[in-house]
């Protein structure tokens, strides 16, 4: 059974008129959820560029502090805020010491001139690296989020011990 128009009437038909609605929100909707993703994208993406920038600068920071300086000054821990207009961002800072494993193969006794150069290596080591990790924060929406950073330290004006 087939709808045929009066002769002289041209146009759509209801159900046209719907349907086309129909695909226009379908669509319409589409685009609006990828802008909106896009948008929640490049707010991330300037979010982690100003935090790996903002890290990079207080890292620079810490090593101009103890430049010259023998590493055990270092405070252990610090904390605090960005200066504007970065003030939403929170940093801090933990220096720990690193524990290297003995070096060499063989464990040796006391006598054994090999190993007691590997334990003194080891120890000098010991006590001429540092790890820094700083830690960003900051809102985001009803949460909180962080990124952790780590570098290292060499005291490299520390004088080697010939003894244990």
């Amino acid at each position: 059974m087939t709808h045929s128009r009066p002769k002289g009437q041209s146009g759509f038909t209801l159900v046209e008129v719907l349907v086309a609605m129909a695909i226009m929100l379908l669509a319409i909707g589409a685009i609006l959820m990828i802008q909106s993703t896009s948008v929640e994208s490049s707010i991330k993406a300037r979010e982690l560029n100003t935090v790996a920038m903002l890290a990079r600068s207080k890292l620079i920071e810490i090593e101009l502090e103890l430049e010259g300086r023998p590493i055990n000054e270092a405070k252990k821990e610090d904390g605090g805020t960005f200066a504007p207009p970065h003030d939403g961002f929170r940093w801090s800072r933990k220096v720990q010491e690193i524990q290297f494993p003995p070096l060499g193969a063989g464990g040796g006794d006391k006598t054994d001139i090999g190993a007691r150069i590997s334990r003194l290596m080891t120890q000098h080591i010991n006590k001429s690296v540092r790890e820094v990790v700083l830690t960003v924060s900051w809102k985001r929406g009803k949460g909180e989020a962080t990124r952790s950073f780590s570098t290292y330290l060499v005291d490299l004006n520390r004088e080697f011990q010939l003894s244990e």
